[in-house]
């Protein structure tokens, strides 16, 4: 096999608090692991200057306190995904005192040439070779000893879903923080020609902007060679540089190169890597008598059947609404119960007037009339999250890029889409996966169609109001949101984003068993962001609207009141302009345009400000008052309910997912093609359902 150079360097000076990243590829377990070391006490932010979600735990081990950062998974450092930038930037300029290198046992070869890269840094490491079980299950017997012998660096099996080898990695991990005096010079051999010119390139590189401060110098040297845009930028070089002896020589190596072995210098250097990584699976890994058909490999001759495949997913995804919409009737009643106690209890405590209105009706009518839907959310959360785990979303993403191929969707596109259903949020920031600016634009413009879970309150507090069976119309909407998605992508490819999409790759994981701890934390934290939003933005705006909706008060010697009153008031009015162009919708109420325009900035508060403008904010059983007040207003009915479901599904998304969009995008005029074509999109689509619903005669 190819050898590698170890040698001993000055690391830091002692310090109390100690860093470690959890790396890996995708599917390695990554999570999974990093779930069981930090349980519920996680905390979640930004890496610095980026958007990228970032998890970190504190864990106290062996009288070390830990801070464990969950990176994002990838499959190497280089600068197409932003995943990766952000991943290597991560480690270079924050220095964490050590990488977790988390490996796919079973496909461990993939796992140990990212883990190369990692050693090529000159970064302490730790490898947990995770899914342990599963390799043995498929005749594979991986030597952790000997591998570790190998790279100079400890390496310990572990099984994240039931905690195996756990205890022993953090043992691992807490003896390298405490020898971090000494780092890794790890470098791959080379022939000698690629050295000479990598040495060439490095010469030129000493002290040039300080760029040897921040990187190892042969690492820096090889990435220059390979083309990596983003340091290439850092570096100042340009193709108009032609008087840059640094810019010259990159050339000339490049070109030196590719006549001597007829690849690109990105090309040799990772097969190098893969050489490598393949020499070193070989001394570890023994290969007994495996199974001629694995589990996973039967349940996909019928999962990923041409002919089944797409017919299952189907069924599977509606089975995730029955489930959400079902189960999470009775703990939306009890819930409901709890919100109509509160409001009974300030209404006998508190004085009439505008204070306790605005308790009741402003902040437990606004803030309840969402909290409420929780369970509907939390369950699909669950749901989703079973789908994830076992590995059936790949197989879902395989199975739909047949399809989004036909339409000019990249088949990694299928991931962001699907976050949609959770929220739009991260969801855009999702498509960062997509190497292609192309690809990812579009798949960042048509993500929002996909209803997230803020919009579910609505379809539930509609769809439980005006019709009896509620699973088939709700999976219809969603259904509607994936076909307006489908058409807005042709549409958007052949006008706006011409151009070959590029190749589609995924790693289909193993089926696995969705651990109960996994699902749990998965689903509480996407439930935990809904609480915290209903906490601050909803109540927030729940008590403008209270506000809006109660403020000019008629005249005294007008003598109105009730819904009269509230027509008074700015949102009244401000309502009442929008109204003429809702009514060819079957929407013609300046109620309705209240509570449109309340949700641009978050979908929840459409519900909570039908309950302040229906008046029920503060009546016991809050929702049951809310669907009977709406089911005696001779506006709605089921065609009227249903336009104003698919209105709400299409137009212009939230108000966080619009700075997202303006984030990831760069530009505003994205953000403004959105508003546009997001809005236009809704009217039309709910004036066809009315009309032609009408037409049909189809109605209350």
């Amino acid at each position: 096999m190819s050898v590698c150079h170890v040698e001993a360097q000055e690391g830091r000076s002692a310090r109390a608090h100690f860093t470690a990243a959890l790396a890996g590829t995708p599917n390695s377990g990554k999570t999974t692991l990093f779930n069981r070391l930090s349980g519920l006490r996680h905390k979640v932010g930004n890496y610095p200057g980026v958007t990228v979600e970032k998890r970190s735990a504190t864990v106290r081990h062996a009288e070390v306190d830990l801070e464990v950062v969950d990176l994002p998974g990838l499959y190497g450092l280089g600068s197409e995904s932003l995943d990766e930038i952000v991943a290597r930037d991560f480690c270079i300029r924050e220095r964490p005192d050590l990488i977790v290198a988390v490996l796919d046992a079973s496909n461990l070869e993939r796992g140990l040439y990212l883990a190369v890269q990692w050693l090529e840094l000159g970064l302490p490491l730790v490898i947990a070779l995770n899914m342990f079980d599963e390799a043995e299950a498929m005749g594979l017997r991986v030597n952790a000893e000997r591998l570790a012998q190998l790279l100079g660096v400890p390496a310990v099996a572990t099984v994240a879903t039931r905690g195996r080898g756990v205890g022993q990695l953090l043992e691992a991990v807490a003896d390298a923080v405490h020898r971090r005096g000494q780092s890794l010079s790890f470098k791959v051999a080379l022939d000698p020609p690629i050295e000479e010119e990598i040495r060439r390139v490095a010469d030129l590189l000493r002290g040039r902007n300080g760029l040897t401060d921040r990187y190892p110098l042969h690492w820096l040297a090889c990435k220059l060679l390979e083309g990596d845009s983003a340091l290439s930028a850092e570096a100042g070089l340009s193709a108009a540089a032609s008087d840059d002896p640094l810019a010259v020589q990159l050339h000339t190596s490049a070109e030196r190169l590719s006549n001597l072995y007829g690849q690109s210098p990105a090309m040799l250097l990772g097969a190098r890597r893969h050489d490598f990584a393949r020499d070193l699976w070989r001394e570890v890994v023994t290969v007994a008598e495996r199974r001629a058909e694995t589990f996973s490999d039967r349940i996909d001759r019928i999962a990923t059947n041409p002919y089944w495949g797409l017919p299952l997913f189907l069924l599977a995804t509606y089975l995730v609404f029955e489930f959400a919409f079902t189960l999470g009737k009775p703990p939306m009643e009890w819930i409901e119960a709890g919100v109509a106690a509160l409001s009974g209890a300030a209404i006998r405590w508190l004085p009439a007037g505008a204070p306790r209105s605005l308790v009741v009706e402003g902040v437990i009518g606004g803030v309840g009339g969402v909290i409420v839907f929780l369970p509907n959310i939390l369950l699909l959360f669950v749901a989703m999250a079973v789908l994830e785990d076992s590995g059936y979303m790949a197989r879902g993403a395989a199975i739909m890029d047949r399809l989004m191929s036909k339409i000019g969707l990249h088949g990694k596109s299928f991931i962001p889409l699907m976050i949609g259903f959770g929220c739009n949020v991260p969801a855009i920031l999702a498509a960062r996966t997509l190497e292609n600016r192309r690809d990812r634009l579009v798949t960042i413009l048509v993500t929002p169609m996909m209803s997230c879970g803020a919009r579910l309150p609505v379809y539930v507090l509609f769809i439980s109001a005006f019709f009896v069976h509620g699973a088939p119309v709700l999976f219809s909407i969603y259904l509607l949101g994936i076909l307006m998605a489908a058409v807005s992508a042709i549409l958007f490819r052949r006008v706006i984003f011409r151009g070959q999409r590029t190749p589609f790759i995924l790693e289909m994981p193993p089926y696995r068993l969705p651990t109960l701890r996994g699902v749990f934390i998965h689903a509480w934290d996407r439930a935990w962001m809904y609480l915290k939003k209903a906490g601050t933005v909803i109540l927030a705006l729940s008590v403008a609207i209270w506000f809006l909706s109660t403020y000019p008060r008629p005249p005294r010697e007008a003598r109105v009141g009730g819904a009269e009153a509230l027509r008074y008031s700015v949102a009244g009015r401000v309502g009442s302009l929008v109204e003429p162009a809702l009514r060819p919708l079957g929407l013609g109420d300046w109620k309705v345009g209240v509570a449109l325009l309340s949700g641009f900035a978050a979908k929840e508060v459409v519900v909570s400000s039908f309950a302040t403008l229906y008046d029920v904010g503060g009546s016991a059983g809050q929702s049951s008052a809310l669907r009977n007040e709406l089911r005696r207003d001779p506006l709605w009915n089921p065609l009227s309910a249903y336009a104003l479901m698919v209105f709400v599904l299409l137009y212009v998304p939230c108000l966080p997912a619009m700075v997202m969009l303006r984030r990831e995008t760069g530009s505003w005029k994205w953000v403004a093609l959105q508003i546009a074509y997001s809005t236009t999109l809704a009217y039309t689509a709910a004036l066809v359902v009315y009309q032609g619903g009408r037409l049909l005669g189809v109605g209350g």
